[in-house]
């Protein structure tokens, strides 16, 4: 049992062209989107403000209400 290969069609914009595959022969419509930029300085402050909470919170570990019990 052998099949051939249906030849390729190519499809720019419009309707999709070609054999729909999948199940029930579901075809799916892509589209695209902007994707969001933070750029270098606003990755540079979201990686300083990650920094900055995870000292803050070691630093509350530390000395915080907790440590009162710990240290009598």
């Amino acid at each position: 049992m052998t099949e051939s290969a249906a030849p390729p069609q190519e499809s720019v914009g419009g309707e999709p062209t070609g054999r729909p595959v999948g199940h029930d022969d579901t075809r799916v419509d892509v589209t695209e989107q902007a994707a969001w930029s933070l750029g270098a300085g606003g990755g540079g402050l979201v990686i300083l403000l990650v920094l900055a909470l995870t000292v803050a919170s070691l630093v509350f570990q530390e000395f915080g209400p907790a440590a009162a019990c710990r240290y009598g």
